[in-house]
């Protein structure tokens, strides 16, 4: 199954989906998730250590690889690519980002960003899922 969001079945024009792929409702979400980057950022900031700027270099290679990845498979797999799920998995790796690391460390005060982070590190995810969800969903 691929990364990139199949194009809903529905009156917007779209061509259905072949009987092969079939994306649930939690195939859709998870793919809000940028979970292939996020196995090796953890890593990643450990070996930065205390150095700040590694750990924000590291953090902005982080979201070029996201949106490399999201770009790769939709291209790879032949599917339109769809501007929202670029910007949601941005986000939700930024909030996870902060989570698990907070890269903004000597700039900002760790507890409320981590505070926030945990919020928007569930929030992105489940707000992007209704604002990409399959329009028989919201009506």
């Amino acid at each position: 199954m691929p990364i990139t969001l199949l194009p809903a079945d529905g009156p917007l024009g779209r061509s259905p989906l072949p009987p092969r792929l079939v994306e649930t409702r939690v195939d859709r979400l998870l793919k809000l998730l940028p979970s292939d980057v996020l196995l090796f950022y953890p890593a990643v900031i450990a070996l930065c250590g205390r150095h700040l700027y590694w750990h924000l270099a590291a953090t902005i290679a982080g979201l070029v690889v996201v949106v490399m990845s999201l770009w790769h498979d939709a291209r790879g797999c032949g599917l339109p690519h769809d501007w929202r799920q670029y910007v949601l998995r941005s986000c939700a790796f930024l909030a996870w980002a902060l989570v698990l690391g907070n890269p903004l460390g000597n700039w900002v005060d760790g507890r409320q960003v981590q505070w926030i982070a945990a919020f928007l590190a569930v929030g992105i995810p489940v707000a992007g899922y209704l604002l990409v969800a399959e329009p028989s969903l919201l009506e």
